[in-house]
């Protein structure tokens, strides 16, 4: 490459970078949002904290927010280590990383075809098409952007590993295999990636043996991918491993085949629909079960029209399959046969596979008028024209991720009848005290969908917020949930969530013996759901059944060591007991000492239990000093009532009381009652 070609090339590098870094730059000022955001990050113990060996070791634990991305969660980790809980950080690694995949595309595609200008059109669609948006705003979708980059790193090496003939070649064929397997760590979506360098090796690479002229048999370009489809194996049965613990997958009774492969065969169109046109972008498109027989006959016809052509003109236009069956085949893990949440499709699945229609229509619409007179300034003004267009609505569709508010109103702008934004919606206007509101919301989906459990789940918790700010009506509030959430039962008679929420509204009406049973069948429908075990355990401590708490705690510990909840109630139990057959001070401490521990000594409650176990195996002195440290961690945190607590416990041990549970108390929060001095 000449020294003119060099500096052209670093000009088209320098724009695509700083372009992106320049059309998402407000992203930079936006916060996290309330949709997977706290499940990956903000309340995330193992990744808020920074980068910790043991945090790094669970990040390769499969099953935690349905996914088995270590990477990805390693990538999160470092951001918190370096930015903490400032989003603005967050988001520039996304924004950044984006700009190097863009750059990185437009090397890889002029290495393998030759083509310059095309190659950089491709790469500036890539960058700055408003559907990747959802993919570089959203923090959670870190995933997207960092499988991205060792996405093209493994096409860049892929592409320099067929173009030697030596040692070298060697070199870059494990290289491409290792940046595979760093990709399917960040998000195995990229489990074709075998299969696209098979289209590759097609064309633009043209590997494959043409009659009796140069080339690699099929069979041998298969073999040589045979590492590649190995990682890719692997890595589906640990995603769908965690997507089943994780409780993401959806069932066939729940969803069909049949409606599985309609949404299929249905996506596909509107996934090109949105490339030509992107209009009606959303966070969240639910899954839809009215489908007409003409809407499919369209999207068959459709799919066979453009798989044909490219047929067709195989030997002519050989880009036309390459592009096009790259589309198809990077959207097959997540257009729906495997149906994962309830999604029917979404803007962040086309982030590579778009590439492929970008190619296909860069190369055909060059192609096809190759013969025109004025086809370079032509081309150059509709492609300025595109790429502006593409500018005006990312940054338009940008701003509807500058916090959960904007993003679920646009999502019920674009759909009024979208449940899920409705309750997110719900949830927003909850945390923002609109609590009025936020029922309204909730309210509006189940009335679109009665069967959805999650429009119930948010409904009760707002009513439980009601009725802690308006003690007046407490009672009619919980009542009210208790309705819904028994509604909400009759459609989903399995949801263990459900059951949750219902012991607590029964609990809150002291209606322990009923509440207890709801926690028992949300227990035994998620045996993982700890604090469904908590508030079983509660539910006993309130019917005066200690014994069987104590035994509950015990079996959660055998299980989960350092499960610091079932450690702290143990505690509690042990130190303040009205029954002194459970007492024991000097226990108590010792488990008092390993929930601190296990919560960086951050939470006023379990601080509370050990200032009331030291209290009780008579160490007075220590009891203060932790009751003092309490109360600043608890008015720190903002639990002004476990701070008054605390006050109350440090003027029973200055006169050397322990305190002690009324025999009707069902757990650390309710009155204080003083024992005799001792």
């Amino acid at each position: 490459m000449d020294r003119k070609e060099c500096r052209r090339a670093l000009a088209v590098c320098l724009l695509l970078g700083f372009g992106t870094l320049a059309l998402y730059f407000p992203a930079f000022h936006f916060g996290f949002v309330n949709y997977d955001d706290p499940d990956y990050v903000v309340a995330n113990s193992h990744i808020n904290r920074g980068v910790s060996l043991a945090g790094l070791a669970w990040a390769f634990q499969a099953g935690y927010a349905g996914n088995w991305h270590p990477l990805t969660w390693w990538s999160h980790a470092l951001d918190c280590q370096f930015y903490g809980l400032n989003a603005g950080g967050h988001h520039a690694t996304n924004v950044l990383l984006h700009g190097i995949n863009a750059v990185l595309l437009f090397l890889v595609l002029r290495r393998m075809t030759g083509a310059f200008w095309r190659s950089a059109t491709v790469a500036a669609l890539f960058a700055w098409h408003p559907l990747r948006v959802e993919s570089v705003a959203w923090i959670s979708e870190r995933k997207d952007v960092l499988c991205g980059l060792w996405w093209m790193l493994a096409l860049w090496a892929w592409a320099r590993y067929a173009q030697y003939n030596s040692s070298k070649s060697k070199l870059f064929y494990a290289a491409a295999n290792l940046f595979f397997a760093l990709g399917l760590m960040s998000k195995p979506m990229v489990v074709t990636l075998p299969l696209v360098l098979l289209l590759l090796d097609w064309w633009p690479l043209r590997r494959f043996r043409a009659g009796g002229g140069a080339g690699l048999p099929v069979g041998a370009l298969l073999l040589e991918k045979a590492p590649f489809f190995l990682l890719a194996a692997g890595a589906s049965v640990l995603t769908l491993l965690a997507q089943s613990r994780g409780g993401a997958l959806s069932s066939l009774q729940r969803d069909p085949l049949p409606i599985r492969i309609l949404n299929a065969l249905l996506c596909y169109p509107r996934y090109v629909e949105k490339w030509v046109w992107p209009s009606g972008l959303s966070v969240i498109y639910p899954l839809d079960y009215s489908v007409t027989v003409r809407e499919v006959a369209l999207a068959v016809v459709f799919l066979g029209a453009v798989s044909g052509a490219g047929i067709l003109v195989r030997r002519t236009m050989p880009y036309w399959l390459t592009g096009w069956l790259w589309f198809v085949v990077m959207l097959v893990p997540v257009i729906g046969l495997v149906q994962v949440g309830g999604q029917a499709m979404a803007d962040r699945y086309t982030y590579l596979p778009s590439i492929g229609i970008d190619i296909l229509v860069c190369w055909a619409v060059c192609h096809l008028t190759r013969r025109w007179r004025w086809q370079r300034p032509l081309l150059a003004v509709a492609a300025l024209a595109a790429l502006a267009e593409c500018l005006v609505a990312t940054r338009s569709q940008l701003s509807c991720w500058k916090d959960t508010g904007a993003l679920f109103q646009r999502a019920l702008a674009v759909d009024p009848d979208n449940r899920v934004a409705r309750v997110n919606y719900g949830g927003w206007l909850r945390d923002q005290g609109q609590l009025e509101q936020a029922l309204l919301q909730c309210q509006q989906a189940v009335r679109v969908d009665p069967g959805y459990a999650e429009g119930y789940r948010c409904m009760a918790g707002v009513l439980f917020l009601q009725g802690v700010e308006h003690p007046a009506a407490a009672a009619k509030c919980y009542r009210q949930a208790q309705i819904q959430l028994e509604l909400g039962l009759a459609f989903n008679p399995m949801d263990p969530d459900l059951h949750h929420l219902l012991g607590t509204s029964l609990a809150l009406q002291q209606n322990f013996a009923a509440a207890e049973k709801q926690f028992a069948a949300a227990v035994r429908l998620a045996p993982s759901d700890l604090p469904a075990y908590y508030d079983l355990g509660q539910a006993m401590t309130a019917q005066h059944k200690t014994a069987d708490a104590i035994a509950l705690y015990h079996a959660i510990l055998r299980l989960h060591p350092d499960a610091a909840d079932a450690l702290d109630n143990l505690a509690w139990i042990a130190a303040t007991d009205p029954n002194p057959r459970f007492r024991n001070g000097a226990q108590a401490m010792q488990l008092a000492v390993r929930a601190c521990q296990l919560t960086h000594t951050n939470d006023g409650l379990k601080i509370a239990t050990l200032a009331a176990a030291c209290a009780e195996a008579g160490r007075f002195e220590q009891a203060l000093a932790w009751a003092g440290k309490g109360r600043q961690v608890a008015q720190a945190n903002g639990q002004p009532d476990v701070a008054a607590r605390l006050l109350e416990f440090q003027n029973l041990f200055q006169a050397r009381r322990p305190f002690r549970e009324e025999p009707s108390d069902a757990d650390s929060v309710q009155g204080v009652s003083p024992a005799s001095p001792p």
